[in-house]
């Protein structure tokens, strides 16, 4: 086990976490003081949970994201806005923890993680609706076994990323680039990459959803790879796959579908029965396609957000035994 890196993440965790309570406990002293939350569960064969709580006040906010620590100073500039974070976490590290193969969960062959490091950028704002900017992190990544954990552990590594980032936004479009290299001692010294997203929401009441992702990277190893799949906002989401299926080098994923929105004063609902294609490069048993269908909803109201979706993988490779429905659901409320 690399208790090495495990001891000062803790250790921080403890600390801010301490901090985090002290301050919430704090705030109906401190009207300046905002607050938000969110808990969320994702089912399919592995069952994740989700919990985040943050405090923040003017540009600096401390969040717990159910197993990272977060520190951050965020600045809002004349034309645009900066970031600087302190991060660490411990446990589950690139969903490392719930491999898939083909298919088939294999969490044998997973194992746990943490790290501790930090990232800043800068982003500034152009005119029409460009923008353009710059953001990096370093972080000391390291790693160790689980009772279930049959494979051997790698050792401690350096995680470093450098990236341009360009886009453009309107209110029903927004297209994002960001392109770079990463550096860790698991795969090619330096790993070029570049990925894109765009996406698309009518603003009728019947309107459409579109979306595109896609990625191309050389060299990257299982733990600087893009995570595929999951009906969850922290991959890219593959309906009816499993949470992080793939850990992909390259890979390219649509989604359309009509929208349904309907609004009042103080709530709206929306919901979007999708179609979902992808295809992957995966780092650990090669190429892979599919689709699946899925059903998005999303409910506001006044500060709370309700998301649930739900999807099944009609098109995706399953194992005997291993389901084709998957499901997320989460509620937050915004900061205030």
């Amino acid at each position: 086990m690399q208790w090495t890196m495990c001891v000062p993440i803790a250790a921080l965790c403890a600390t801010v976490g301490a901090a985090l309570c002290a301050t919430v406990s704090g705030v109906a002293q401190a009207g300046a003081v905002e607050t938000q939350a969110l808990g969320g569960i994702s089912i399919h064969e592995y069952i994740h949970g989700v919990v985040n709580l943050g405090v923040r006040k003017g540009d600096w906010s401390a969040e717990f994201l159910t197993d990272t620590i977060d520190l951050r100073w965020s600045p809002d500039l004349e034309n645009g806005r900066a970031w600087v974070a302190i991060r660490g976490e411990l446990g589950a590290v690139g969903l490392l923890l719930s491999p898939w193969e083909r298919g088939l969960p294999v969490p044998e062959k997973g194992f746990a993680g943490g790290y501790l490091g930090g990232e800043a950028g800068m982003i500034r704002y152009l005119p029409r609706g460009l923008y353009a900017g710059v953001a990096g992190s370093a972080l000391r990544t390291s790693f160790f076994a689980t009772p279930q954990t049959t494979v051997a552990v790698p050792a401690a590594t350096p995680w470093i990323r450098l990236d341009g980032v360009a886009g453009w936004y309107t209110e029903p479009t927004h297209i994002w680039v960001h392109a770079g290299a990463q550096h860790d001692q698991l795969g090619s010294p330096i790993q070029p990459h570049v990925h894109l997203v765009a996406t698309t929401v009518g603003q009728q009441a019947l309107g459409h959803r579109v979306e595109l992702r896609t990625g191309w990277t050389q060299g990257t190893s299982f733990l600087s790879s893009t995570r595929v799949g999951g009906m969850n906002p922290y991959v890219v989401p593959v309906s009816g796959a499993g949470w992080a299926e793939w850990w992909a080098e390259s890979y390219a994923v649509a989604r359309a579908g009509p929208q349904l929105t309907i609004e009042s004063v103080q709530q709206s609902i929306s919901v979007a029965p999708v179609l979902d294609g992808v295809l992957v490069e995966d780092v650990r048993f090669g190429p892979a396609h599919g689709w699946g269908l899925g059903l998005l909803t999303e409910l506001e109201i006044r500060q709370l957000t309700i998301d649930g979706s739900l999807g099944w993988g009609g098109g995706l490779v399953r194992a005997d035994g291993v389901r084709r429905w998957a499901g997320w659901l989460s509620i937050a409320r915004s900061w205030q």
